[in-house]
């Protein structure tokens, strides 16, 4: 059962055309969900190149329509690490990237292509159960800070803060209420929060987005732009002065490749002296299967994210969440949908996702388990559960732009969980480099 109501909304009647001949392009997009889509876009009306994308199932129907819903500018990995790896300067020109310049990106788009999806910026809240949770986060705003960006206040309840357990230079970032408070903002009666972390978030269904962006592309760049559906590269070969995908029986030649796809693990990629390079890619990038279910609640509800950290301890999961949104069920007549998700199972090296697979029981009872004790929902009330594959990426922080030793070879992808405006940060990145602009370095660069 894999059954989203991402997917649900899209009633789409347009044909599905699948490759029938051989191609010649100058930029060959791979991977039809919102990093191939809006990567598209971005060289559409950048430059003046040609562009075929490729999409081995149907446009936005992987990751893309298989998510939580939710635009959140977070890494999976904290800005001291990311300090720690790339230097203050690129991390915090990265995390900027996102939290400012990709949500004006999105707002752009949308308002430029006159796309009619709901897209709602929203605070989001992070609840947190353990003190070192607490003081890793509060480490990080000190982080940010130093580095110049803007820093939010942790609410943290007050018989925790009074304890004496925070160092002097963190208070600033603390702000103490009352216990009731962090289960008002986290809309619980669990007693385990003691601090509740606050971010800029939003919701939206991206494979909506993804879909009407597309059907914008075909119908703006028509002399420029094809698309083929069910048109599965099982393999590229980098030679001297182009790229050749092959596709079935056909075959597209390009000047360059866009690697927009969470299906990787199938892709043979060989330079043209026949040396696979399939090895560094590989473990570059691994495959996690994200679990979701949701309920439709009767009448409007007010759109918004909330987060719930576990006691890492005891937990493979580090967190659960839940979106809530509106949707159009019947005609005019508008629901609440309320999803979770948290529990994710990695997938084994070059083994491929079944997106038919059953939901495991386990997970169906663990995440109902969580929606009855934390959000007081009752099990039998989930009309949807489903599941994707998301890209990870070693280092938890997206690839974008050329390979360092084949530039021919672009990248955007490695969703780490957390992809949605990463994808469109990439996408513009992607753009500005095919257009020939200089880029600086970035915490995003590729070393492939």
């Amino acid at each position: 059962m894999n059954s989203s109501p991402w997917i649900a909304q899209l009633h789409r009647t347009r044909p599905a055309a699948s490759i029938d001949t051989n191609h010649k392009t100058e930029i060959l997009v791979i991977g039809g969900g919102i990093a191939g889509v809006t990567t598209a876009y971005s060289i559409l009306t950048k430059t003046n190149f040609s562009v075929v994308l490729l999409e081995g199932d149907k446009i936005a129907h992987g990751a893309t329509g298989h998510n939580a819903g939710q635009i959140s500018s977070d890494f999976e990995v904290s800005f001291c690490e990311l300090v720690e790896r790339f230097g203050s300067t690129l991390a915090a020109e990265g995390q900027q990237a996102i939290d400012i310049y990709a949500r004006q990106m999105l707002r752009n788009i949308i308002a430029e292509t006159d796309i009619s999806v709901p897209y709602i910026e929203c605070v989001g809240y992070f609840g947190i159960q353990t003190m070192d949770a607490v003081l890793a986060d509060l480490d990080d705003m000190r982080a940010k800070k130093d580095a110049g960006l803007q820093v939010e206040k942790m609410y943290i309840d007050r018989t925790i803060f009074e304890q004496d357990m925070i160092r002097a230079d963190l208070i600033e970032f603390c702000e103490p209420v009352e216990k009731e408070k962090i289960k008002e903002l986290l809309e619980t009666t669990d007693t385990k929060y003691i601090a509740v972390d606050t971010f800029p978030s939003g919701v939206m269904n991206s494979a909506l987005f993804t879909e009407e962006l597309f059907v914008y592309l075909q119908q703006t760049f028509a002399d420029r732009f094809v698309a083929r559906e069910h048109s599965f590269v099982s393999k590229l070969v980098l030679k001297k002065d182009a790229v050749r995908a092959y596709c079935g029986q056909y075959a597209i030649e390009a000047s360059s490749v866009v690697l927009c796809t969470n299906g990787f693990e199938s892709m043979i990629i060989e330079n043209d002296k026949e040396k696979s390079i399939n090895q560094s890619f590989h473990e570059e990038i691994y495959g996690i299967v994200g679990y979701m279910t949701a309920y439709l609640h009767s009448g409007e509800i007010t759109p918004g994210v909330i987060a719930y950290g576990l006691d890492r301890s005891t937990e493979d999961n580090p967190y659960y969440y839940v979106t809530r949104r509106n949707v159009v069920i019947q005609d005019e007549l508008k629901a609440g949908l309320i999803s979770f998700g948290g529990p994710q199972v990695f997938l084994p090296d070059r083994a491929v996702y079944n997106k038919e697979m059953l939901y495991p029981q386990e997970v169906v009872d663990d995440m109902d388990t969580f929606a009855s004790h934390t959000y007081h929902r009752h099990p039998g009330e989930m009309e949807y559960r489903w599941h994707g594959l998301m890209g990870y990426t070693k280092s938890k922080v997206r690839l974008i732009g050329p390979g360092k030793h084949d530039t021919k070879l672009l990248y955007n992808l490695g969703c780490n969980g957390i992809g949605i405006l990463t994808s469109v940060y990439g996408a513009d990145r992607i753009g500005l480099f095919l257009k020939g602009e200089k880029l600086g370095p970035s915490m995003f660069d590729v070393q492939l």
